[in-house]
């Protein structure tokens, strides 16, 4: 099994498909914040498509990284590189073999680490809804030892989004190479 990843700005229609499909169960279960007005499933994967896509598009600091295993996307991550600082913003994440295992392997989190320090990122840092899904995995992953750097968590971090004017409370999760 091969691990790569890749910068690029944009995925095909059928990937971009194939991925929110498999994270459609973290969207609903909360992960995503959606405005009030957001109630369909296909308005959701526009507001998703679109914070891929429209929401970066004139940020300079945007980046993108495709991950595949074998060849196999499997994990999109939209977010921003500000100087060696990758946060990640929007993840979509397939499931190989019907699992999310992957993303616990040591092969996964060396992939990912080397990849990041070969593009100048030591540190990477992740928003989420506190107490969803995602943030619970990330520290379930974390208390296992399985994601590597020097680890920092701010449970009580407040994000505010210009668009919807929400004013979330969130856990800002982050390692440091």
């Amino acid at each position: 099994m091969t691990i790569t990843f890749e910068k690029i700005d944009k995925i095909d229609d059928a990937t971009f498909d194939n991925l929110y499909a498999d994270s459609l169960d973290d969207i609903n279960s909360g992960t995503i914040v959606k405005p009030d007005d957001v109630i369909t499933d296909e308005q959701t994967k526009q507001l998703v498509h679109d914070s891929c896509y429209l929401t970066y598009t004139v940020d300079e600091n945007r980046y993108c990284v495709l991950a595949k295993k074998d060849d196999t996307p499997f994990m999109w991550i939209v977010g921003t590189k500000n100087n060696n600082v990758f946060r990640w913003e929007t993840v979509l994440n397939a499931k190989i073999d019907g699992s999310r295992e992957i993303f616990a392997t040591q092969e996964f989190q060396n992939a990912y680490a080397e990849y990041l320090k070969s593009v100048g990122i030591n540190t990477w840092e992740i928003l989420c809804v506190k107490d969803k899904r995602v943030d619970t995995y990330f520290i379930g992953l974390q208390n296992a030892g399985k994601c590597l750097g020097s680890y920092n968590s701010d449970a009580t971090y407040t994000r505010q989004t210009d668009l919807e004017e929400l004013n979330n409370t969130a856990s800002l999760h982050k390692w440091v190479f």
